[in-house]
Parts: structure tokens; C-alpha cells; sequence
């Protein structure tokens, strides 16, 4: 910033100048000292017919399911960011996809490693290591009896990335093969070909009903840092809860339609015969024949 300055424009530089210094007397003077934070990694193992023990594992089957894990935590990563489309290119794939760094012990299988950069602070998260996490909260509720955890684990997660799930799910299936991950302290393994088959109907398009919901109505509340909205719909009055969409950075801004005739798009999911779900995509609201929206256009 200081370099695109001109010389003489004396009082920009001097309060960058400023500012440039208050930042380097916070910084340790040892850059070895600063606590750094590596990539997300994880162990991806099968089991089953295209397994050899721990010898092998047919390539066909080993580099498919592999890719199919991994196009799978691209699409949820990509999505936290924004609704995917239905076609095309994954968004930001080459820093939401997994490198392969090694072969894993147990069964056979690999270990796998975020390719994009590792984040810059300790508490920071990447989108891959919550889409890992995603993963296997959703296998687990694949191979769960309770549809609510199901719904739970699906509501706001997009459509397309669930069926790069699907598609994952069912390379197994088709190949009588289970799979177990892990990541970070916590674990999850598919103990059966027939738990892989019935999870994969658990959240097939005909358990799981995704559709895009528009409303109009008012913004009567909303919880931002739960991430939770209220809605009254017209002309019914019906009161839709739901999540605020992570499309949606800053919940709080939310506050700038409250009590406002607003419309607002909504993802909708349903399990079995169970309660819609409701996750908040976009909201506007036209004053003075201005649009005012937040989300995704």
C-alpha cells in the first residue's frame, strides 16, 4: 500500500508509515516463535471385495473411491460459501481438493491432505477441515435409526454436494466395499456393505427432499449468533425457524429488514413424511423503489 503511494502525498504515507509500524512492534522479532497451524489431514481406509488386506487394493476401485471422497469434501467446502450451481466447475476446487500423501495402516487405504494453504492463525478453520468434519457427522447419521439427526445433517447442506456424497457412497455399494475415515480425535467406519447400502437409500432424492422456496412476508426475528431466523409469510401468516445460510456472512445485518415488507429464498429439506427445514439463502427489501438484499443474487 505504501509503495502505491506518491511521494508527495505526504499525509496518506505518513499515516501508513504509522500504521506499518504499530503492526511490525506487535510482530516477534523471531519469526520461528509465531505458532503456526498445519493443513487438515486425515486417514481414508476400505475394506471388503476390492481389498487385499493390508497388501493391496484394486486400482479401479482405490483411485474412483478416492476421487469420490474427494470431489465429495471439494463440494461441501465450495459450499459454505455460496449455493453451488447445478452443472460446471466446482468453485475454488484447487484449494478445496485432497492431495494424497500417503498410504494409510489398518485396512488399506491413504492419507490425505488439504491442498490449499494452511491457515494463518491457530483458531482459524479452513473449509476443508469443516467439510471433513461434515463428513463424518453425515456418515454417521447415514447408519443412525433417528431421521431427526439425518435432518439435522442435511438442512443446509447443498444439493449438489449431497449428491457428490451419494455418488461416493454408492462406488462402495456397488463395489461391496466399506470405508473408514478419521480425522482429528474423531472417527467413523461403515461396519457393513448392507450399513453402506442402507445409508445410501437414507439419503437418496427419494428419502431426502431438497426444493428452492421463495416468500414474501416479514422479518419478525432473528438469533445471529445461533444463526437462526423467524418469518412471517403472506397471506397465510405462517411462521417459518429456521438456519441463516452461511452465504449470508454477517448475520446481524439481518437487523436492517426487521418489521420490513421483505422477500426472501429459502432451501428447503425434508426427510420422509418429517417437518420442513428451512435454511435463509437471501433477503430484500425495496424502499423508495430501491433494492436492499443480502445473500446470494
Amino acid at each position: 500500500m505504501l509503495a502505491e503511494i506518491p511521494e508527495d502525498d505526504v499525509l496518506d504515507r505518513r499515516g501508513i508509515e504509522a500504521r506499518l509500524k504499530s503492526v511490525r512492534s506487535q510482530l516477534p522479532e523471531n519469526a520461528s516463535l509465531v505458532e503456526k497451524k498445519d493443513r487438515a489431514r486425515a486417514a481414508l481406509t476400505f475394506r471388503g471385495r476390492p481389498v487385499v488386506g493390508t497388501h493391496g487394493i484394486f486400482a479401479d476401485f482405490g483411485a474412483k473411491a478416492t476421487a469420490g471422497f474427494s470431489e465429495a469434501v471439494a463440494a461441501i467446502a465450495a459450499s459454505l460459501n455460496a449455493p453451488l450451481k447445478s452443472m460446471g466447475p466446482i468453485p475454488d476446487r484447487e484449494n478445496n481438493q485432497l492431495l494424497i500423501t500417503g498410504v494409510a495402516v489398518g485396512s488399506f487405504g491413504f492419507e490425505l491432505e488439504e491442498a490449499g494453504p494452511a491457515p494463518l492463525l491457530v483458531d482459524e478453520c479452513t473449509n476443508v477441515e469443516i467439510a471433513l468434519a461434515r463428513a463424518i457427522s453425515l456418515f454417521s447419521a447415514m447408519v443412525s435409526d433417528d431421521d431427526e439427526i439425518l435432518a439435522d445433517n442435511v438442512e443446509d447442506l447443498d444439493e449438489r454436494a449431497l449428491t457428490k456424497v451419494r455418488d461416493f457412497v454408492r462406488t462402495l455399494a456397488e463395489n461391496e466395499a466399506t470405508c473408514a475415515l478419521a480425522y482429528q480425535k474423531t472417527s467413523f467406519n461403515f461396519p457393513t456393505t448392507e450399513a453402506v447400502k442402507r445409508g445410501l437409500e437414507r439419503i437418496s432424492a427419494t428419502n431426502i427432499i431438497e426444493t428452492d422456496e421463495t416468500f414474501e412476508g416479514s422479518l419478525i426475528g432473528f438469533l445471529p449468533n445461533r444463526r437462526t431466523f423467524e418469518f412471517r409469510a403472506k397471506p397465510s401468516g405462517e411462521i417459518l425457524t429456521g438456519k441463516i445460510g452461511s452465504v449470508i456472512r454477517d448475520a446481524t445485518e439481518l437487523g436492517n429488514f426487521i418489521n420490513k415488507a421483505v422477500i426472501i429464498k429459502v432451501a428447503t429439506t425434508q426427510v420422509k413424511d418429517k417437518k420442513r427445514r428451512f435454511v435463509l439463502r437471501e433477503i430484500s427489501a425495496s424502499v423508495d423503489n430501491d433494492i436492499f438484499a443480502l445473500g446470494v443474487d
